[in-house]
């Protein structure tokens, strides 16, 4: 919202972001074009940032569903047994192929 008295104008604008006077005088050459002064750039990259890291921690912390502590040793000892599993599982293949290479050469 402006005023204008005495040919002079005054932004009532108190909740906008980065007006740099509160005043100008109203020149011909800005009058009839609804000039408004230029505002400084907001740092829109920073606020983009900050508003993830709140949403992230938000959703952390509001709207996961952790399993419970019995769930996750279960998980950890069929990890446990899988990796022993499989490294068994490649050692004897590969005992196997050179056993079996050795016969060959």
């Amino acid at each position: 919202m402006n005023i204008v008295r005495l040919g002079l104008e005054i932004s009532l604008a108190f909740s906008s972001y980065g007006c740099s006077s509160i005043g100008r005088v109203v020149v011909s050459k800005t009058t009839g074009w609804g000039f408004e002064p230029l505002r400084p750039c907001k740092n829109v990259i920073m606020n983009a940032v900050f508003q993830y890291f709140r949403d992230s921690y938000k959703e952390l912390v509001h709207r996961v569903t952790w399993p419970s502590w019995t769930s996750l040793e279960l998980s950890a000892v069929n990890v446990i047994l899988a990796t022993i599993g499989l490294s068994l599982l490649l050692f004897g293949m590969d005992k196997l192929l050179l056993l079996l290479l050795d016969f060959i050469y």
